[in-house]
């Protein structure tokens, strides 16, 4: 059945923006080769694949925002010492930003 569905999704005859042909062709496949219990186990790996991939984009979206927080307190930290006298006790950033 594999074989079936990757002859569908690469064949050159059918043209890439029809993808509605491919996916209905590839849905009679499923159809005929697979028994109840396979639509299901499949069905319940689809949606783990999705959620899986759901995560995985807001985990990344989570490393952009940490990552440029980091920087941006970097940033902050150095143009503290680089402004305060020697002499002074410098300020930490939570110092400078929440009293």
């Amino acid at each position: 059945m594999e074989v079936i569905i990757s002859s569908i999704e690469n064949n050159p005859n059918i043209a890439e923006d029809d993808e509605e042909t491919k996916k209905e062709q590839i849905v009679e496949v499923e159809r005929a080769y697979m028994t109840s219990e396979d639509r299901r186990n499949l069905e319940r790996f689809r949606r783990a694949e999705r959620k899986f991939c759901s995560a995985e984009i807001e985990l990344e979206r989570l490393h952009f925002a940490l990552k440029h927080f980091y920087q941006l307190r970097q940033q902050i930290n150095s143009e503290q010492q680089r402004q305060s006298p020697q002499g002074k006790r410098k300020r930490t950033y939570q110092q400078a930003h929440f009293t």
